[in-house]
Order: structure tokens, then sequence, then C-alpha cells
């Protein structure tokens, strides 16, 4: 008898593949597709899938779920400019614990997505590594943080043990993802409507500082910022070879900070909601890995010393300067070893 799996369908070409790979490996399948934006003519198509792919997929309307579960991500930013993005926390926050939730009220014995992770079997330390995928820029190990070895060891993500090439040439032989754009979710666009809807009646004017104390001036819309974004202030003059960006909001004071991030230097995070793919409690209080925080990123070396159960601080060995500084409250960072992925956690400050 087949197993029972559970994919999560996006549309798009990449989890249609994936049903694709799974189906011919003789897998039964149920698909989930979650329409966080209310469109009829994508809820349509996956009609449309269903029969081209043979198999049922339960269609959810989301968009409720955006509000409650954005909501703090959304405060936290405009009291305290932390970025976040918009896409990982769906997908951690929404999206996976939906169809897990599914999966288990339904008895499903696996799950499955479109994730582009390679997943390597470690029988000898009996646990499931998450590495990354042959092309790192492409590689979608953030998008699944948050999972539990025990989850992970359930997981089948075809995709990541194949070049991203053979996936278009199976989707293109097969007829799928012809209606990608009508899957797409424009992530920037969708945050900057629901920035606007948490941003109703609020006073948006804030006085603009630079490194040295001194007040520059004031920002008429700071909520449309976050740290780490470029700023000019408004008729100063701009200096060559310069390049201002926000180093601090704090709504609460009515102040925003801005320095030369060419003049920045990095030499500590502070880390928070860590989570870990394979370390478990393995009782380390400091391990020395490597850490990115950009896709394809090289890996930059770190000691990680654990002071709380999720809180993490990272010593960075070879202190970020400039333009290599691009980090800031809020950012997500992988732990690379070699090729596994270890874990990730949050930038809670930067010193």
């Amino acid at each position: 008898m087949s197993e029972r799996v559970l994919i999560a369908i996006s549309g798009k070409v990449e989890s249609l593949v994936a049903a694709w790979l799974l189906k011919k490996q003789g897998r039964q399948l149920r698909g989930v597709y979650l329409d966080i934006l209310d469109r009829e003519a994508a809820r349509n198509k996956v009609l449309e899938y269903e029969r081209k792919l043979g198999i049922s997929i339960q269609v959810i309307r989301a968009q409720e779920m955006l509000i409650p579960v954005l909501k703090p991500f959304f405060e936290n930013r405009l009291a305290t400019g932390k970025r976040f993005n918009l896409k990982q926390v769906f997908h951690q926050k929404i999206l996976m614990p939906e169809i897990l939730k599914i999966k288990e009220q339904h008895q499903f014995i696996g799950l499955a997505s479109g994730h582009r992770v390679l997943l390597q079997n470690d029988p000898a330390n009996k646990q499931v590594k998450v590495c990354c995928y042959e092309n790192p820029a492409q590689d979608e190990a953030h998008l699944i943080m948050g999972l539990s070895q025990d989850q992970i060891a359930t997981i089948e993500l075809p995709l990541g043990s194949i070049p991203y090439k053979m996936m278009e040439r199976i989707a293109v032989e097969l007829g799928l993802g012809e209606f990608d754009e009508l899957f797409r979710i424009d992530w920037k666009g969708l945050e900057s409507e629901l920035l606007a809807y948490f941003t109703q009646d609020m006073n948006k004017t804030i006085d603009v500082f630079g490194a040295d104390g001194g007040r520059l001036g004031t920002c008429t819309d700071f909520t449309r910022y976050c740290q780490g974004d470029q700023y000019q202030v408004p008729d100063s003059p701009v200096v060559p070879d310069q390049n201002m960006v926000i180093t601090e909001i704090n709504a609460k004071l009515n102040q925003m900070k801005i320095a030369d991030l060419n003049k920045r230097n990095v030499y500590e995070l502070e880390l928070e909601d860590a989570a870990w793919f394979t370390r478990a409690d393995l009782g380390l209080k400091v391990l020395n890995t490597t850490m990115i925080w950009e896709p394809g990123q090289k890996p930059t070396p770190v000691k990680l010393i654990q002071f709380e159960e999720s809180r993490i601080k990272a010593i960075i060995e070879e202190p970020l300067q400039g333009p290599r500084a691009n980090i800031f409250s809020g950012d997500s960072v992988l732990w690379i070893s070699g090729n596994e992925v270890l874990g990730g956690a949050r930038v809670s400050r930067v010193k």
C-alpha cells in the first residue's frame, strides 16, 4: 500500500513538479493550497491542476490568517524599525503550521512541498540533515526554519535533490507552470498593503539624528523605513562616498538615527528565536561555525554562545566592515557547517 502524503501546493511550477515526482514514485497524494490573496482565478486554476496531476487539492481561503499572525511583526517594526522577511514569516508561521495541523488531523504518514532544500539521511546519528541546495542563491532552508527533527524526518522535498534546470525541463514537458504569474505573490507589494493597514491614523513624523547625536531634521513618514534602509535627510547636501542608512528607530522617543554604512563595524550579534535542525539538545554552550544572512553569501566564521534556551550571542571572528556590515536587527541568519544547515535565528541586537 502506498504512503499517504500531504503536499503543500503553491500553484507555481516548483510544487507542481514536486507533486508529479512523488506521484510517479507511488505516493498517495493530497494537496493543500492556501489562498492568502483571495484570488478566484487562482482557485479555479487549482481545480485544473487537480485533473492534470490526478490528485485531490484542498483549497483554503487563508486571507484571514494574515492579520493576527503578522500583527506582532509589524508592531515591532513600527516601534523599533526591525525589518523582517514577509515570505519567510508566512512559511514559518502560517503555511507550515497549517499543513502540519492538517497532516495530524487526517493522519497522513508524510508531508511534502516544492521547497529547494536538500535532505540527507544520517543513519549513524539517527537523524536527517538539512543541507545546502546545489545553487546556494536558490536555497530555501530559511523557509522551513523552526521544524523539529521529528517533523523533518517525515518531510519529502524532491526538488532539493535535482538541478533547477531539470525541474524546469520536467515542467515544460508536462505543461506545468504555464500560469506561474497567476500564483505569484508580490511580497513587497503585500507588505506595503499590510503596512498601510497597520499604520492607519498613526503619527508618522519623527526626528532624525546623526551618529554624533546631532539633530539633522525630520522624517515625515518614518513608517516606510526599517533599520538598514538607505535614507537621505530632505534638503541636505549629498556627500560623495557616503552611504547613509538607518541604524535605529525608537518610535516611543520619536527618534531615528542614521549613519554612514561605509564606516560601520559589526563585532557581535545577539540572536533570538533560535531553532536547530539537527543539533537537538547536545548541551553545547559554545559552537564554532559559520553564518550567512543572505542567500548565496560567503559564510562568515562566528562563535556561538548560548546564554538562554532560544537566545544566542554570535561573536564574529573578523568584524564586518563597511558594506559587509549590512546586517541589522530583525534580519534572519543561518548557521552553516560545511554543506549542512545547522539552524538559524533572528537578529535582536547588533554591536
